[in-house]
This record gives structure tokens, sequence and C-alpha cells, in this order.
């Protein structure tokens, strides 16, 4: 699993992290913690997160299609309001849901 730089405060899984620690999460989790300036993007152990608004939709369409838990959704989802990405969200958090 990779390894982010911490940029800000961070409380996550129940740890306290703060500016310059290293934190590690799923790719997919990051990503939105990427886009609000909360991690570095520079990850190392593993595949780097996917840039925030640098995904065509169906890149972000297959990425959500393949998320292993709702909030891993949401972090691949982050700000997108792209039609066909947010009915393939909730697609996949009904899907999740059981």
């Amino acid at each position: 699993m990779p390894k982010y730089p911490v940029k800000s405060p961070l409380k996550h899984d129940g740890n306290d992290y703060a500016e310059g620690d290293t934190v590690e999460m799923k790719a997919a989790a990051a990503k939105e913690l990427i886009a609000i300036g909360v991690l570095d993007s520079e990850a190392s152990g593993g595949p780097p997160a996917p840039q925030p608004d640098k995904l065509k939709a169906e890149e972000a369409i297959a990425q959500i299609q393949a998320a292993a838990t709702p909030e891993d959704v949401d972090a691949i989802l982050g700000g997108d309001r792209r039609v066909t990405v947010v009915a393939a969200a909730d697609a996949r958090k009904a899907e999740l849901a059981g």
C-alpha cells in the first residue's frame, strides 16, 4: 500500500498525523486528500494515487467499478459532477451496500 507525505494535520484510522509525517493508505482513499492539499501526491511503496481532475470519465468509472468500499467510491468521485461518473458511483455504492 502506498505511503504519502502529510502536508496538513490528519486523523486516519484512529491515528493523528502531523505535517511531515507519512501515512499509509489506498490510492483511491488518498485521492481526495491530495485534491484538498492534506497529502502530497508523491507516494512511495505502491502505485501513485490518481491525480485529481485528470481522469477521463471512462477511467473514473473503471476505478469506481473496481472500488472495494463505499469510502473508496467517494474518494474516487471527489467533486466530479459528470452525470455518467456520478451514476456509476451511485450504482457501485448500491452494489456494495448489498
